[in-house]
């Protein structure tokens, strides 16, 4: 059996160093495909190869831990990130069902829901942030319910897949089809206690400048927010209007540079006690407002 950074392992981490990957970054790349693939030498030679390729872990192994889950990946989705289980949390204490709260998180109100919260998520892509707020859910709101969205059948497909795998009571969790910036959706999904949404936000200048590791790998469809990266939020917040229930909430993720643009927008919608979350680095990463 291949044992960490001796033999084939150091010829991986100098494969993945001269392929430019830092040498920090080789030993956890080595490592997390160490822990999926073990001893089949195959499985790991084709991995490194793909890995100094500039091919995404997650994309090589088909799989990415997200919150208290581990949701299946494919190129077809954004590869979920850390910095966005501030949105689950941000859902999670706005019903009153987070045990501790962190940060600025902590600046939410706790509102006690009367009955069951149904909660909706836009351009879900893999559906982590929906399956992990409902599993989240369920100890407090056992008859809870989620509806996760996206325009991409392809992404739909993965959430279907991982509400399977990884929701708690697949029942009480579906996916749809959704326009984010038209409003449309294939049915009728009635009304919501919660929206959270962390859509496309990267404007068209810093496309060009992303690592080849996301620009050519992770959909544009998911990552691409137009000229200015704020193309979906007055969209979301229009919609968002429509679809909450009085006193409902709306939580959106977006760009660490859009902390003022993106509240201002929800302050213009209609939206109350508007507050600007800062992600774990310190960043605005993002925003929640009540209707």
């Amino acid at each position: 059996m291949r044992t960490r950074m001796s033999g084939d392992t150091k010829k991986a981490f100098k494969i993945l160093t001269e392929a430019g990957i830092g040498s920090e970054d080789a030993r956890f790349d080595i490592s997390l495909i160490f822990s999926y693939l073990g001893d089949d030498d195959k499985a790991f030679d084709e991995a490194i190869a793909k890995r100094a390729a500039g091919v995404p872990v997650a994309y090589i192994l088909g799989k990415q831990a997200f919150y208290k889950e581990e949701y299946k990946v494919t190129a077809d989705c954004l590869i979920p990130r850390a910095d966005t289980e501030l949105l689950v949390e941000a859902a999670l204490r706005s019903c009153a069902a987070l045990s501790f709260a962190a940060g600025s998180v902590s600046d939410i109100p706790e509102r006690q829901i009367t009955g069951s919260p149904r909660i909706l998520d836009l351009c879900t892509g893999t559906g982590c942030v929906g399956i992990s707020v409902y599993n989240s859910l369920l100890p407090k709101y056992p008859q809870a319910e989620v509806i996760i969205s996206d325009i991409s059948d392809k992404a739909l497909a993965v959430a279907r897949e991982n509400i399977a795998s990884q929701a708690a009571a697949p029942a009480g969790i579906k996916a749809v089809k959704l326009d984010a910036l038209t409003g449309e959706c294939e049915e009728d999904i009635g009304t919501f206690d919660v929206i959270t949404a962390n859509p496309p936000y990267i404007n068209s200048a810093d496309m060009l400048k992303l690592d080849d590791s996301v620009k050519l790998h992770e959909p544009h469809l998911a990552l691409e927010g137009g000229e200015d990266g704020l193309k979906f939020y007055p969209a979301i917040a229009f919609s968002a209007r429509k679809l909450l229930k009085e006193g409902g909430v709306l939580i959106v993720e977006h760009g660490y540079d859009q902390g003022k643009t993106v509240p201002q927008t929800l302050v213009n919608a209609g939206f109350n006690n508007v507050k600007v979350l800062k992600d774990y680095g310190g960043n605005d990463r993002v925003t929640y407002g009540e209707i």
